[in-house]
């Protein structure tokens, strides 16, 4: 069975300076449920539209970039960069989240590891 944790929708003081102390107003609580590795994971609303937009477009606008500049001056040292890198990546997995089609339903493919240097 998966693991399900209750969110409560802001602390009880924030709530009440919200809706005032004398208010009988109760915050709703969700269950979320924990989603199992490998299962598919449906878009959301921002990551469909980024799909969409990728579709209109031809070329290299087709894929989506961030980027960043740092500068910085002395050695630099690469191995430690790369497993910096390597463990960011391995904590995150929007770093490792591609789309794809899985029975004919858009989903987020979270690949379980990347191979190869980084660097």
């Amino acid at each position: 069975m998966a693991d399900t944790t209750v969110v409560r929708t802001g602390s009880q003081s924030l709530e009440q300076s919200f809706v005032g102390a004398d208010s009988d107003y109760q915050a709703k609580s969700y269950d979320i449920t924990r989603r199992l590795h490998g299962e598919p994971v449906p878009l959301s609303l921002v990551q469909e539209q980024l799909w969409r937009q990728a579709l209109s477009s031809s070329g290299s606008y087709r894929l989506h970039h961030e980027s960043i500049a740092i500068s910085r001056t002395g050695p630099l040292d690469v191995p430690t960069l790369e497993r910096a890198f390597t463990e960011i990546i391995r904590r995150h997995e929007a770093w490792r989240t591609t789309f794809g089609m899985v029975d004919g339903q858009l989903t987020q493919v979270i690949h379980p590891r990347l191979g190869g240097p980084l660097i």
